[in-house]
């Protein structure tokens, strides 16, 4: 949903009507102006800097609401990223500016005689304890700061960076924050600019980030495997720094108590414990109202990006509501057939599982197109999107893994920024989902080759959310996983050893290998084209009588599910990885799910919500009580 011109100008119009000045349309002048030419970012900070200096004097009176209507508007219809470059850009000019001239700038705005008072009054204390230094008596230690309350896209930034920092500044620094949330935000040192566009008490965005399979056994393998061996020091990664607690996993199930994905998925989705194979359904089968459910009846844009096919467990919970995730045709159908308040409930819907979106269930992809949702198949067409919906199907099942990936193919971080940059367009704010599926995937066949890959672009994606966040301060990121996957082992045998090193040298997954070969690809070219270091002689042999096996089980077939095929697979796959996860000694337990206690690591306005050891379901909990709570009651609030 974006914010029209139209609505911009009314808000101008409005704000007009209700402003005693000389010049009864100065504001709906200045948007014109900027609707004409919204390249002029002078004239862009101009107007946020009158709005926000009028907010400041009027923060408790009825004029305050239509300011930040203004405000967000604007910001909807230049798009908050934009926004913020532009006072970042003028914020490092001001540093170079004299203080007489950032003073001449705030005398020439329109009106505003209390703030410009109250900022001649600070830059005279400023000076007068400068003199005091010079002679040298007792200065305070003190930091002067102004705290600008409200939601994303009011432009707090621009006051703080493009008027008031320098100006009241002059001779010491002062320190600007956007609210007085939780967590990071709160802990900026006083010589450094802390600038920020948003609400910082409550989330108004949520980026929930879900590694599939990634236990704390693949958190610290990762490490290892990231570390830069020229340092002394093991490297930390982008998560260690967020780290908040750990989620219990246990599904509600009679006769499992080591969870799927769908039941540790619908968990954190829906704050419910449910059994193995269900999909946002309770025990006896009732649908369960997802938080991306909640996010879309507040307004709010919604979105869903994976790395699997879109109708998988994870990615379904969230849109669907089915007895057995295995109904991919029938989630498919919902995600299109369902809708919630006459909208579809996903706006950005990026991922794998073309398969159960074409002609053999009913078109689903010409539907959403006639819907307005623009319909990719690859990295440039979802570049070239622009549409503020997008449904992108960019493989028949399951995306290939990043190590194996074509060019045309899109990574993950890649989708992210795409939804990112739809769903931010909403002045309501959004709720994007983002899962690094094929962790687990490249687990269950025990490929730490393909975990190690996959690793790497979930943390990818992590950081760049991350850094989404620290620039939208009303956006909450948190990550975790829904169980561990394989029994993961660092370092086997009798020697204190694990080495990454030899992961590195890997030019192909396990799992690429192994499907190249049961294509009937040749077995050693396969294998030498894939591996980075010499195959054993004698495993070569191995892989290739388990490669004659499989072609034979697959010639009996009458099924693409039948078990001795899958067996066949299995056992090709492990003669092909046995070098790998002995030269780097890994160890594996299982090819299913493990129980223990997975990490979550947040960042954000709401972030302590997640510390300590919490059940799955206290995630979707603390997100409902997020989207229920009236962000906009702080709002410009000193």
């Amino acid at each position: 949903m974006s914010t029209s011109r139209d609505k911009l100008i009314e808000a101008a119009k409005k704000l007009d009507l209700r402003r005693q000045i000389d010049d009864e349309e100065f504001y709906l002048k200045k948007v014109n102006e900027i609707i004409n030419d919204s390249t002029d970012t002078k004239k862009v900070s101009e107007l946020y800097r009158h709005i926000y200096m009028l907010q400041h004097v009027h923060r408790k009176n009825k004029l305050t609401p239509m300011l930040k209507e203004l405000s967000d508007t604007l910001a909807c219809y230049l798009g908050y990223s934009y926004i913020s470059e532009i006072f970042k850009k003028e914020a490092d000019k001001k540093k170079n500016s004299t203080l007489d001239e950032l003073m001449c700038e705030l005398n020439q705005l329109v009106g505003l005689p209390k703030v410009k008072e109250e900022v001649r009054r600070l830059v005279i204390y400023q000076k007068i304890q400068a003199k005091r230094k010079e002679s040298g008596l007792k200065v305070p230690k003190r930091t002067l700061h102004m705290a600008f309350m409200g939601n994303p896209g009011t432009g707090k930034t621009t006051v703080a960076s493009s008027i008031l920092a320098a100006s009241v500044l002059g001779t010491t620094h002062v320190s600007f924050a956007s609210g007085s949330g939780e967590g990071n935000q709160g802990q900026q040192g006083q010589n450094e600019d802390y600038m920020a566009i948003g609400n910082t008490k409550n989330p108004k965005n949520v980026i929930f980030m879900v590694g599939d399979g990634m236990g704390p056994a693949y958190n610290s393998a990762y490490r290892y495997y990231a570390d830069n061996p020229n340092t002394k020091e093991l490297d930390q990664t982008a998560f260690d720094k967020y780290l908040k607690g750990t989620n219990r996993t246990n599904p509600n199930d009679p006769k499992e108590n080591v969870t799927d994905s769908a039941a540790g998925g619908t968990a954190f989705a829906t704050g419910h414990k449910t059994y193995n194979g269900a999909i946002s359904v309770d025990n006896n089968k009732k649908p369960l109202k997802s938080v991306l459910e909640k996010a879309k009846e507040l307004g709010k844009s919604t979105g869903i990006v994976t790395t699997a096919e879109v109708t998988d467990a994870t990615p379904a919970v969230y849109a669907a509501h089915v007895d057995d995730r295995d109904k991919k045709d029938e989630i498919a159908q919902q995600f299109y057939n369902d809708k919630i308040n006459g909208q579809h409930k996903a706006d950005v819907i990026l991922g794998g599982g073309s398969k159960y979106f074409g002609k053999e269930n009913g078109n689903l992809t010409d539907k959403f197109q006639k819907d307005g949702y623009d319909y990719v198949t690859n990295k440039d067409e979802l570049a070239n999107s622009q549409s503020d919906q997008v449904l992108g199907l960019f493989s028949e099942k399951d995306m290939p893994l990043q190590i194996d990936a074509p060019q045309s193919n899109p990574l993950l971080v890649d989708m992210e920024n795409s939804a990112l940059s739809k769903l931010e367009k909403n002045d309501k704010g959004f709720f994007l989902m983002v899962e690094g599926a094929s962790i687990d995937k490249s687990g269950h066949p025990n490929d730490i080759t393909g975990v190690m890959s996959e690793m790497g672009g979930f943390e990818k994606a992590f950081q760049n959310a991350i850094d989404y966040s620290n620039k939208h301060k009303d956006t909450l990121v948190v990550a975790t996983a829904d169980h561990s996957t394989g029994g993961l082992s660092i370092a086997k045998g009798k020697d204190y050893v694990w080495n990454p090193e030899a992961i590195h040298k890997m030019k192909h997954s396990g799992s690429y290998m192994t499907k190249q070969i049961a294509d009937g690809k040749d077995p050693e070219k396969v294998i030498n084209d894939g591996y980075g270091f010499e195959f054993p002689s004698k495993q070569m042999d191995k892989v290739k009588d388990a490669a004659k096996e499989l072609k034979e089980a697959q010639d009996k077939a009458k099924s693409e599910d039948d078990e001795k095929v899958a067996a066949a697979t299995t056992k090709l796959q492990d003669a092909i990885q046995k070098p790998i996860n002995d030269e780097s000694h890994t160890g594996w337990t299982t090819y299913g799910h493990t129980g223990e206690d997975v990490n979550t690591y947040a960042h954000g306005p709401g972030e302590n919500k997640f510390a300590g050891n919490n059940d799955n379901t206290d995630s979707a909990k603390n997100i409902f009580d997020f989207f229920n709570n009236d962000v906009t009651s702080n709002q410009n609030q000193q």
